[in-house]
């Protein structure tokens, strides 16, 4: 599966209807410092506003994989836990269900949107 192409298509598709603008990266560093990456990273502006997405794939989920033994379980709750305390909204999925970043990725944009746009009606009316 080409994940990247994927991303990309949904991506586009974003830009046209949401008018929004990225970028992808793959295989990205996005803390300074820190050995690890992101399979996916997306940067990305909504209604002026910047956002930070990484995306995981993991893989080796039914065969005792290094995402679900003790050593690379915890590794990976740490990385985790610094996307979350540098703004980077983290988006988890196994090659089986990588399908649902479609529905993930249109949600996200659209649930910004929505607030972006209730939040500055109710501002108008007061």
């Amino acid at each position: 599966m080409n994940y990247k192409l994927i991303l990309f298509k949904i991506l586009e598709d974003l830009k046209n209807i949401a008018n929004i603008e990225y970028t992808l990266k793959e295989e990205y560093k996005p803390i300074p410092n820190r050995k690890f990456r992101a399979d996916f990273f997306i940067e990305m502006m909504i209604c002026g506003i910047f956002f930070s997405i990484a995306i995981e794939i993991e893989g080796g989920v039914w065969v005792y994989g290094r995402h679900n033994r003790a050593t690379g379980f915890l590794k990976d709750m740490k990385k985790y836990n610094l996307y979350a305390v540098n703004n980077i909204y983290l988006l988890r999925y196994t090659p089986q269900n990588f399908s649902d970043v479609v529905r993930d990725l249109y949600g996200f944009v659209f649930n910004v949107e929505e607030v972006y746009y209730d939040t500055n009606k109710s501002i108008e009316n007061k």
